[in-house]
Formats: structure tokens, C-alpha cells, sequence
């Protein structure tokens, strides 16, 4: 039995990916990263910490031997860390974690480290500038044959296992049947009768109801695909933080109503763009609030309103009405302090395995924390799933504050995850709920799931004594502030069925356990590669 193999025995952990050998690799990756795929960040980890002990037994790259599998390693990886959204070169950095986290029990990753850094470098480099270029051209290939896999080889440096792997990915993309929204009837805009009344608006405020638009679809089902909303009156941009659409129809209300897209900025034009598809159903009438969450501070006495100056339809429809369309003019007050609420990660759950068919999960969970004199009141969290598995992989999905379930939803609608509550949970000051996502994981062998806070205005909270809305500050679990999207996210939880620890924990290299890029060398990699046996790479594919 190996190293890991004991390791993932010793700590309980249901992957050796959960254990202390692979989290310091992991977080370094995550650390670098700017999209999640947990697929890419196991990929990159194990590839890397491979290579390092290879180059370490004198090993470099080349288009020979165990040359050769050294560098569909790395190039591997580097491919895998584009897939993440990392631009730069990173595999040295990444090799010196596994240097640091290696080198007690194997000292000559210290004694070769210069080595190893050096070999890192030089293969990322050269193949990072190719990548990109390559990537362009395998994706205007309508035909992946010999011919253009020897040009992916000798002019970008794709190894052949990595070409298959591209066209592979590329074949389970195209049987996804494409949506297509009809677009063909016609859409009157309108300012609605009920648009919000001249008012005072104060500072910190969210949700702020600016102007009321009315989208009557008549004639066949009608399409938008961007809508632009302007900035009115004698005032500074600065007096919004953000603007967001809020979908107002049927009458539900400023703190229920769902968001048609996440807040924007304003421009220095002090417009901002809505991108789609918004569907209107024909003989349907969608209302949407053009609302706005003001700044930290506001230039009192200032007027100011929102207009949809501009839209536009997707495929032959046609819109009747004039624009711009403005609701009434809101005075600015910067004297009135409202109440503050954070919202903090919890540190667990951990990223793990779970089998299809477990019960009572607690897959997220965070803290809201009042932190002022007014009582608070949460009324509404949207988690979105990032992950892949489907709607109806996760079912009997439960919103548990202090131990107490007090919302439940059967399923996600297209990812989100929307909890209306009956009865507003009421803060005093100072209070703290615990707040923990529960759910039933009945299908899904092999996908993953993740929620996420993607915009700041999904968690709604309410001061009473003044009876605004406001957004909560958002802290990571070591209490750091968050300011960008997403504001939370959960660790990764992936589904297997009929998990068994000890299949779970017997990973070998043999070929027949690869089903990808690597699967005809595996066979004799023990006596190429490495003494070590552990540190065989085990990701090809899942």
C-alpha cells in the first residue's frame, strides 16, 4: 500500500486530493485561477507534482522516451491551466509548492531544485506561446485529420494524445442541442402607471425602485438581447453604486422580485448595458423595475432618474413605443444612516465525494451577522449551482437557520437556487444566524456541485426602522472582504455511485485503468518514470 494510500486512510478522506498532500498544490492553483473547474485544478496538480519528482530523477523534456511523457505532462497542465483562466506562466510556481510541501521527505527536490525550476520554465514558456494560436486553429478545423494533427504537432507543440483529447471534448459539445428562442412578434414598451413616485432615496440604500417599464409581447414571442439604461437629472454618476433589473411582473414586490441580470456600473456616458435573452411570451406583458443601489455617500439635494434609452430584438421582431422612457425624478439624502449587515463563509464543508443516494448533505453554509443598532430582516437568498450536475441531480434542497429548516425547494430552476421566506428571520443587533444549504444528491455519478452568491443584492435584507434594503458586506471564511463576483462559493462536492473506500482508495496507473491522453504509455511508467510509485500522475479523465 502507498504513501497516499495510507495518508487518504489516516485523515478519512474519501480522495487523496482531500488530504494535505494535494490541498497545499490546490490552493496555490486556486489562488491563481480565475475560472473553477475542479476536473482543471486536479489535472494541473497531479501533472505538475509529477513532473517535479521526474525532472528531480534527471529526466527532462523531449520528444523521446520518457522525455516525451514528461512533456505531455506539462503541456498538459499548461493547457488545463488556460481551462482556469490562468494567463500567465505558472507551472514553476506550482513546482515550488511541491518542492516545499516534498522536500523533508525528499530532499534532492531541494538539492535539484534549481534544475527543476529551470525545466518548468523553459517547457511552460514555450509552449504557453503556442497555445493560444493553436487552440484558434484547431477550432476552425472542421475535420481533425492526420494532416492537421502533424501541424498541431511540429507548428504549436500539440502532442497527438492532446489533439484527441481537444476533439473528444469538442464531439460531446456538439450533441448538446442548441436553445433557439423564437424572436418574431412585436414588443410594446411603455412606462408603467404604477412607476415609483417622485421620493427621497438615502445613502447604502439597495433596490431602489427608479422607473417601472412595461414589455407587452403580441404577435408571437419576442426576444431581447441588450437593453440600455441612462442615468437622468442634475446629478453625479457617483451617487450609484450599481444599477440591476428587477423582474416587477404580476406585482411582486422590490424584495421578492428576481433579478433579470447582476448589477452593472455606470459609464462615462452614465449608461450601462443589459445583455439577454429576456423573453417576453406572446400575450404576455413582463414589467421590470430599472433600480439602483446607491453609493456609500451621496451629494444631498441632487436629482436624479433612470431611462431605458435603447433596446434591441433578436430575429425579426419589432418594437413599437418611444424611447427614452424615464420615471419621475428622486431626490438624493445624505443624512440618514441605515442599518449594516455582513455576510461571512463558514469554513466547512470541505471539498469531498459524496455517493449518489446520500441524504441530508450540508453542501454550503455561511453566517449574516448584524452589525447595527436597527433591527434586520432576511427575506430572500439565490444561491447559483455552478457546478455539473443537472436540476434534478440535487433534490429536497433546505435552508437551515440555527438548526431549523425554515425554507425548502424540490429542485434548481436552470441553476438557481431562490428561498422566499414565509416569515422574514428578524436580527437584533449584534445577532448572528447560521445559515447551512441542505439537500438530497439522487443522480449524477461523476458531476459536481458548487453554490454560489453571484450577485451582492442575492442575499435581501431590510432595515425595519427604516424599512430599506440593504447589501450586506461579504467576508470570505478568514473574515477577508469580498468585492467582486462571486461574493460566496461553497467547496466542491462531486457525486459517485456505489462508493467502496477501499476501490476509492487503490487507484493504480495500470493501462487499463486510463481512458485518456496518456493511456498508451501508463503501462511502463513505474520503470521509466519514477521510483516512487505514488507520485505516478492518476488524472486522464472522469
Amino acid at each position: 500500500m502507498g504513501l497516499e494510500r495510507i495518508v487518504t486512510i489516516l485523515q478519512g478522506k474519501e480522495s487523496v486530493y482531500e488530504t494535505e498532500l494535494f490541498l497545499p498544490i490546490l490552493e496555490k492553483i486556486r489562488e491563481l485561477a480565475k475560472k473553477q473547474d475542479i476536473k482543471a485544478e486536479r489535472i494541473v496538480a497531479d501533472h505538475i507534482r509529477a513532473a517535479t519528482f521526474i525532472i528531480a530523477d534527471g529526466v527532462v523534456p523531449s520528444n523521446k522516451d520518457r522525455g516525451y511523457i514528461l512533456r505531455r505532462l506539462i503541456r498538459r497542465a499548461v493547457r488545463y491551466g488556460q481551462v482556469l483562466g490562468i494567463e500567465q506562466e505558472f507551472c514553476t510556481e506550482i513546482g515550488a509548492v511541491v518542492i516545499h510541501k516534498y522536500s523533508e521527505a525528499y530532499p534532492e527536490l531541494l538539492k535539484r531544485q534549481e534544475k527543476i525550476v529551470e525545466a518548468l520554465a523553459r517547457e511552460d514558456l514555450e509552449f504557453h506561446k503556442k497555445l493560444s494560436s493553436g487552440l484558434k486553429y484547431f477550432e476552425k478545423l472542421l475535420v481533425v485529420d492526420g494532416k492537421a494533427t502533424f501541424n498541431l504537432l511540429q507548428t504549436y507543440g500539440f502532442p497527438p494524445e492532446l489533439t484527441e483529447e481537444l476533439v473528444r471534448e469538442r464531439e460531446a459539445k456538439l450533441v448538446q442541442t442548441p436553445v433557439v428562442m423564437a424572436s418574431t412578434g412585436n414588443l410594446t414598451v411603455s412606462l408603467a402607471g404604477d412607476t415609483p413616485s417622485a421620493s427621497t432615496v438615502v445613502k447604502s440604500a439597495a433596490r431602489v425602485p427608479f422607473t417601472k417599464v412595461n414589455l407587452t409581447a403580441t404577435g408571437g414571442d419576442v426576444t431581447i438581447d441588450t437593453l440600455i439604461v441612462e442615468r437622468m437629472g442634475p446629478a453625479v454618476d457617483s451617487n450609484f453604486q450599481d444599477i440591476i433589473l428587477l423582474d416587477v411582473s404580476n406585482g411582486v414586490s422590490m424584495g421578492e422580485a428576481n433579478r433579470i441580470s447582476s448589477e452593472l456600473t455606470l459609464s462615462s456616458q452614465h449608461r450601462t448595458t443589459f445583455r439577454g435573452p429576456i423573453r417576453i411570451a406572446n400575450g404576455t406583458t413582463k414589467s421590470i423595475m430599472l433600480a439602483a443601489h446607491m453609493g456609500v455617500s451621496l451629494n444631498s439635494s441632487e436629482k436624479a432618474s433612470l431611462a431605458l434609452v435603447d433596446m434591441t430584438l433578436l430575429g425579426s421582431a419589432t418594437f413599437s413605443g418611444a424611447l427614452p422612457i424615464g420615471g419621475n425624478l428622486m431626490t438624493m439624502n445624505n443624512k440618514i444612516t441605515i442599518a449594516t449587515a455582513t455576510v461571512k463563509a463558514s469554513a466547512f464543508p470541505s471539498t469531498t465525494t459524496q455517493e449518489v443516494g446520500t441524504q441530508d448533505y450540508a453542501v454550503a453554509s455561511l453566517q449574516i451577522i448584524n452589525d447595527s443598532v436597527e433591527k434586520v430582516e432576511a427575506s430572500k437568498i439565490v444561491f447559483t449551482q455552478n457546478g455539473s450536475a443537472g436540476d434534478s441531480d440535487i433534490r429536497n434542497i433546505r435552508l437551515v437557520v440555527d438548526g431549523s429548516v425554515i425554507s425548502k425547494i424540490d429542485q434548481p430552476a436552470n441553476k438557481i437556487i431562490s428561498f422566499i421566506l414565509d416569515k422574514p428571520e428578524v436580527l437584533d443587533k449584534g445577532q448572528t444566524r447560521n445559515v447551512v444549504i441542505r439537500l438530497d444528491i439522487v443522480n449524477g455519478s461523476g458531476q459536481a456541485v458548487q453554490l454560489k452568491i453571484v450577485s451582492k443584492a442575492d442575499i435581501v435584507l431590510r432595515g425595519q426602522t427604516y424599512g430599506l434594503y440593504i447589501l450586506p458586506y461579504y467576508q470570505d471564511g478568514a473574515g477577508m472582504s469580498v468585492k467582486e463576483s462571486p461574493f460566496y462559493r461553497s467547496a466542491w462536492t462531486e457525486f459517485r455511485t456505489e462508493f467502496k473506500k477501499h476501490q476509492a482508495l487503490s487507484r493504480t496507473s495500470s493501462a487499463g485503468r486510463f481512458k485518456g491522453g496518456l493511456a498508451d504509455a501508463s503501462g511502463d511508467w513505474r520503470t521509466h518514470l519514477s521510483r516512487r510509485p505514488d507520485f505516478i500522475p492518476r488524472i486522464i479523465s472522469f
